[in-house]
């Protein structure tokens, strides 16, 4: 029983850190996203300055 149980353990840690990986990739994907979109707004208000002159 002792042994089944410690089995268990070790599936339930495996899935943790898999899903701890899985958060991280998001996250260092989110970020990305969000470097992306700034740089594109900023090329757009430049580009309204441009047009404006």
């Amino acid at each position: 029983d002792n042994n089944g149980g410690d089995s268990e353990n070790d599936n339930n840690s495996d899935d943790i850190s898999d899903s701890n990986e899985t958060m991280r990739n998001n996250i260092k994907i989110k970020k990305q996203e969000e470097d992306t979109l700034s740089q594109l707004s900023l090329a757009l208000s430049d580009e309204r300055n441009d047009r404006r002159w």
